[in-house]
């Protein structure tokens, strides 16, 4: 019987030091993991703070900011709600191009309009027709006439015809479609009466005839002539005429011409002797551009560029009208 609890006891001796030599080796092992870098160890770390390779700074943490010198970094700012004027998603529509240079505005887009180089090379040659009688509106007046000149000899008719063609050309870059009554500086004609009527056959919106006065000297600048009351011809276009004539004239003085020094007010005459304006039926305007016997004028309406310079004078006085309608 002692024999069996001697052999008990030291049973339960051998449980006791295997369970105590057991958590001694544990131990041991932990430290010596610990000691040499346990690679799940290390492993860890790198994970929760990266390593900069080759001496380069690591990568900013998102959301920070960084000198660009590699010191310390800038501040961060906090965006601001954005105040409807800068800092939009979508960045502004540009202006646009340049699709209308002489800012008409698209207001001649679809026009028609007639435009009537008044006389023709061709008058002088043929004396009997352009002084044969015709209606000028309940009166009679010749068909039409030589024209002015300049002191050298630079026929209005050439003016005239060479101003109204670059107008043309401007006129159809805008989308207008224009008809001349003379094409050509060798013809005869036609009439003042023929002159008037034409707008209202190929459908004009409206009718200008181009001219150039021949007066004093010393007289100088432009006018635009708009047909006066005269009964059983002007009724229908008198109002809107003036309307056009104001448009035109404004439009040559916003350009830099000067109004008429020798007739009419700032620029502006009403007459109802003139034949091409009474047998007009859409609002018409005869323009003076200057006195070809002054030399200032001449200088302006015979030179090219002078011609295109009043020419656009022009397409903006008639853009302003339309853009009225």
């Amino acid at each position: 019987m002692l024999y069996a609890a001697a052999m008990e006891a030291s049973a339960r001796l051998s449980r006791t030091s295997l369970a105590v030599l057991l958590l001694l080796g544990l131990a041991m092992a932990a430290l010596t993991a610990c000691a040499s870098g346990d690679p799940e160890e290390v492993a860890s770390a790198t994970r929760a703070r990266p390593a900069e390779a080759d001496g380069a700074p690591s990568a900013p943490e998102p959301g920070s900011a960084q000198g660009k010198d590699g010191g310390a970094a800038a501040p961060v700012e906090t965006p601001t709600e954005d105040d409807g004027d800068e800092g939009d998603d979508e960045p502004e529509a540009p202006p646009e191009e340049a699709g209308d240079p002489d800012g008409t505005g698209g207001a001649l887009d679809g026009a028609v309009i007639a435009i009537d180089p008044g006389h023709n090379g061709g008058n002088a040659a043929h004396p009997d027709i352009i002084n044969a009688p015709v209606d000028a509106g309940g009166f009679t007046k010749a068909c039409n006439t030589v024209g002015a000149a300049t002191d050298d000899g630079y026929s209005e008719a050439r003016v005239n015809l060479e101003v109204s063609l670059a107008l043309r050309d401007l006129l159809v870059a805008e989308g207008a479609t224009v008809h001349l009554s003379r094409e050509d500086d060798d013809g005869v004609g036609p009439c003042i009466d023929e002159r008037g009527r034409f707008a209202g056959e190929v459908g004009a919106d409206l009718l200008l005839s181009v001219h150039a006065d021949g007066a004093a000297p010393e007289a100088h600048g432009f006018h635009v002539i708009r047909p006066g009351l005269v009964e059983g011809y002007t009724e229908g276009i008198v109002g809107e005429s003036a309307v056009l004539a104001e448009a035109v004239r404004d439009a040559l003085r916003a350009g830099g011409l000067t109004p008429a020094t020798y007739v009419g007010e700032a620029g502006l005459v009403e007459r109802g002797d003139l034949g091409t304006l009474n047998h007009a039926a859409v609002p018409a305007v005869l323009v003076e551009l200057g006195n070809l016997r002054h030399a200032g004028d001449a200088a302006l309406l015979t030179d090219p560029a002078g011609q295109a310079e009043v020419a656009g004078h022009l397409l903006a006085g008639l853009a302003a009208y339309l853009a009225r309608r």
